[in-house]
């Protein structure tokens, strides 16, 4: 599947219960900051997963997963492996930020190529009680877990993981294993 060349983003949705892109190939979707992404979703619950993803010059970012401000909505897993997540023209390659007492109870991000973006490759931030692997199971369930990626010439950070709020976290994370690449190719 190709979506190329849209006004606005190319795939958006709100309060999606079992999200899955396979293989698509997403490029130079929308035309406005903060507003147009590659893929947008809003409160989304459930299994999320992207494989083998190609999602590249999006004007926002590639991929913003978000929960709205009195949102409770919890991913059981965001599984994103393989792929590559480049040249976003104003934003962040891929932003999940949670807000309200939203959550994601695993995650594993393997595998995956950021390359040129406008901002950082890999951004996950929690709000409010918001949280990252919920710290129930051995390890790798119930984290966060970031592992083989790879990073080249990002404008930002390659990776951060970031807490926006004054209480204790309760965020779980495994790093291991990636590669920041900022020399010419």
């Amino acid at each position: 599947m190709t979506i190329s060349n849209n006004t606005h983003s190319g795939i958006a949705g709100t309060s999606v219960n079992n999200f899955s892109l396979i293989s698509p190939s997403l490029q130079n979707n929308g035309t406005v900051d903060t507003v147009d992404n590659g893929v947008k979703l809003t409160d989304t619950t459930g299994t999320v997963t992207f494989t083998s993803d190609n999602i590249a010059g999006s004007h926002s970012s590639n991929v913003w997963l978000e929960n709205s401000p009195s949102s409770t909505a919890v991913i059981t897993t965001l599984t994103v492996t393989g792929g590559s997540y480049n040249n976003t023209v104003n934003g962040t390659s891929f932003l999940s930020e949670l807000h309200g007492s939203s959550s994601v109870n695993t995650a594993l991000f393997s595998g995956v190529t950021f390359s040129g973006n406008a901002s950082m490759g890999l951004n996950l931030v929690h709000n409010d009680s918001g949280n990252y692997g919920n710290g129930v199971g051995a390890p790798a369930t119930g984290t966060a877990t970031v592992h083989r990626l790879h990073f080249h010439q990002q404008w930002g950070a390659g990776c951060q993981l970031c807490s926006r709020r004054r209480q204790r976290d309760r965020q779980y994370v495994r790093a291991f294993r990636w590669q920041r690449d900022d020399r010419d190719a």
